[in-house]
């Protein structure tokens, strides 16, 4: 299968050269990715048409959309700029072949809810991220090519943001400074980076019609538990109380059903990972 990353730079797209069974994969992204996995590697900015198009002059099976302009910012503005960047996007590639298409959504698609969701139910209170994403959703099923979106739940792993829960506790604890958290109590659906990864390959090797799939644990904890297994794994005497408070869960039958994908990693197994790989990031 001819597969083309978008966003081979960032944190999922990082992750998925490390981790993915596929090789001798195309690469999109903004300064030179270096994997034994990229077979080609397009450097540019994918908001100029005319690169898109040289791109799109290849042929792929499948195309992988990580890339998102300005993350962790999520500012209308920034949101608007990817909106029609992936506008652009899909309208050249759709007109020039007929390739399987990954996007990644976001639980944030679901708003202000409390309670688990499946990929049906309709959200409250949706900011301007996720009704970004729910109006790239319409765009892709309005253009007729054939997608999964894949509708992210709360990331960890590798490559994070450096300002990320887990960066930022490893950083002070090495550094013996206070551990601090807003709110320990603060309760999501936690997923690690290499599950997603998973997901992503067996989203390419289904023959299914283009369909959305929730990726989550389904078992949401708290800051406080996830700050608690770091220190723990860090052999750090301290401990935060903490009380879960309700929260957004994904219902992840769907995923299941379809296409046999469930979470392989625990929260303790996934952190300890991410722990040991930050050593040597």
């Amino acid at each position: 299968m001819k597969i083309l990353l978008t966003g081979a730079g960032g944190f999922i797209g990082k992750n998925y050269l490390e981790d993915t069974i596929s090789s001798n994969i195309f690469t999109v992204s903004k300064s030179i990715t270096e994997s034994k996995k990229i077979y080609k590697n397009y450097v540019g900015d994918l908001s100029d048409v005319s690169f898109v198009k040289k791109i799109a002059s290849e042929k792929f099976d499948a195309i992988i959309h990580t890339a998102w302009i300005g993350l962790p910012k999520r500012t209308t503005d920034l949101n608007l700029l990817n909106l029609n960047m992936y506008k652009n996007i899909i309208d050249i590639f759709s007109a020039s072949q007929d390739a399987k298409h990954i996007f990644l959504g976001s639980c944030l698609e679901y708003g202000n809810l409390i309670e688990k969701v499946s990929e049906s139910t309709e959200g409250i209170e949706i900011d301007s991220f996720g009704q970004t994403k729910l109006d790239l959703l319409d765009y892709v099923k309005l253009s007729g090519i054939t997608y999964s979106w894949i509708r992210l739940f709360y990331l960890f792993g590798p490559h994070q943001h450096i300002n990320s829960l887990t960066r930022s506790l490893h950083r002070d604890i090495l550094k013996k400074q206070e551990i601090s958290l807003i709110n320990p109590n603060k309760t999501h659906d936690f997923i690690y980076i290499k599950d997603v990864v998973a997901l992503i390959d067996k989203a390419l090797g289904t023959r299914l019609i283009s369909s959305v799939y929730n990726c989550g644990s389904g078992a949401p904890v708290s800051v406080g538990y996830i700050a608690n297994t770091i220190l723990k794994i860090m052999a750090h005497n301290f401990q935060f109380l903490e009380q879960p408070e309700p929260a957004l869960s994904a219902d992840i039958t769907k995923a299941k059903k379809d296409i046999n994908w469930s979470p392989n990693y625990s929260i303790y197994s996934g952190l300890s990972e991410t722990i040991e790989m930050i050593k040597n990031d």
